[in-house]
């Protein structure tokens, strides 16, 4: 919502308004930002928007995409959809109707991100192992979240940087913490942990290089390479606000690249298949 007022502000968008279930919601929002609410979102409404932004929980965004691509370009928070066949369904009916179809990967628009994709530029300058953190606190945890599915940023950052599929997939599930490894065709290994645990939020990605470790702690916002000192990214603007501007600059035709359904269906694929191996060995367990 602050991200929209603000574009609302600079003439970028007309906000139509929002949708909210919960009366109690409903009657926060109105107040807090005198913008209209509603408790539904309706085919009338859909005819009279050029754009919709799904921030809801993962098993409504199926539906909710399916329902308004038919009227309106839509922007979904991650993950797309729950499973590989609905993503391709998104796609498929984005392609059908001409719609702008884009996935929140807000790390594709992290500053740290667009400094590794410098870094790994070279094919002589590859990583060979990459370990991974993306620990939400305990006390977060929701039941019918799965670990994979709703922390599958660093699967994302690997396909944003080096543009491969993993070719061999696995994971593992220790209480609310998930080991997944990931295999990839030029001989790059990949072990992350994803869940929940403690009580700090941890997003950390480290590369290993014959010669060198690169530190990334997308918290503290810097880059340390090991023997080399770090350094630190300062914000000024949020990867959300670059994301939402990029939708934004998607939906009138500009030539910019995006999260597509394609991406969205690829990055699901994985996340299904680890989480699908991690609950086979906990059952083992």
């Amino acid at each position: 919502m602050r991200v929209w007022l603000a574009l609302e502000k600079l003439k970028k968008i007309n906000l139509v308004g929002v949708v909210e279930k919960s009366k109690a919601l409903r009657e926060k929002i109105k107040k807090e930002y005198r913008i209209p609410v509603f408790d539904n979102i309706d085919v009338n409404t859909l005819k009279h928007v050029d754009a919709v932004d799904i921030v809801t929980t993962t098993n409504t965004h199926f539906e909710l995409a399916k329902k308004c691509l038919r009227y309106a370009n839509v922007f979904v928070e991650k993950p797309l959809a729950e499973t590989v066949r609905q993503a391709r369904e998104l796609k498929r009916l984005s392609d059908v109707y001409g719609r702008v179809l884009m996935e929140g990967h807000i790390f594709r628009f992290h500053p740290i991100i667009k400094a590794l994709k410098l870094m790994f530029s070279s094919k002589s300058n590859q990583p060979y192992y990459i370990r991974g953190e993306f620990i939400s606190p305990f006390n977060t945890w929701k039941k019918g979240k799965t670990a994979a599915l709703d922390n599958l940023h660093l699967f994302d950052i690997l396909d944003d940087i080096f543009e491969k599929m993993p070719i061999i997939i696995s994971g593992r599930v220790r209480s609310r913490v998930t080991a997944a490894e990931l295999y990839y065709p030029n001989g790059m290994y990949a072990v992350f942990e994803l869940g929940w645990r403690g009580e700090e939020k941890e997003r950390i990605l480290d590369f290993y290089l014959r010669d060198k470790i690169i530190h990334c702690d997308f918290g503290r916002n810097f880059i340390e390479i090991r023997g080399g000192g770090k350094q630190f990214y300062e914000l000024k603007t949020t990867p959300l606000e670059m994301e939402l501007e990029t939708f934004l600059k998607a939906v009138k035709k500009k030539n910019v690249r995006y999260a597509d359904g394609n991406i969205g269906a690829r990055i699901v694929n994985i996340a299904n298949q680890v989480d699908r191996y991690a609950k086979k060995n906990t059952a083992k367990a």
